[in-house]
């Protein structure tokens, strides 16, 4: 009897000890996800300023390209003017729709009169 007492509580014993190994283990567990998550926050609290500083600079750089974009557009249109420089524009409108009005312009070209056309054909 003596010897199933000393089983039995040899049992027990074995059995507490699984369970105060199991929440050590659990314990353990549980602490080392807390200081991964501390140091998850952590990084996440450095990491805050350099988003926002990446963020800023994709902001500025598409400011930039805008500026880049509209740049290069005003430089062609000064480029254009510039070729036109030299040349009155009005002067050469006015000349143009005077030719066109008098039909100068066909006979320089050689070719003649619609009306006369139709009055030959006639």
């Amino acid at each position: 009897m003596v010897f199933m007492l000393l089983n039995t509580v040899g049992r027990i014993e074995k059995e507490f000890l699984d369970k105060v190994n199991n929440v050590h283990l659990k314990s353990c567990w549980l602490d080392n996800k807390l200081k991964e998550k501390k140091n998850l926050h952590t990084h996440k609290d450095t990491s805050w300023p350099l988003q926002e500083e990446i963020e800023e600079l994709e902001r500025e750089n598409r400011l930039h390209n805008q500026q880049e974009a509209m740049l290069k557009e005003e430089l062609r249109n000064m480029e254009r003017s510039k070729k036109r420089e030299g040349v009155d524009m009005t002067y050469l409108k006015n000349v143009i729709l005077k030719l066109l009005e008098t039909d100068e312009i066909w006979e320089a070209f050689g070719h003649r009169k619609e009306k006369e056309m139709t009055m030959e054909s006639s």
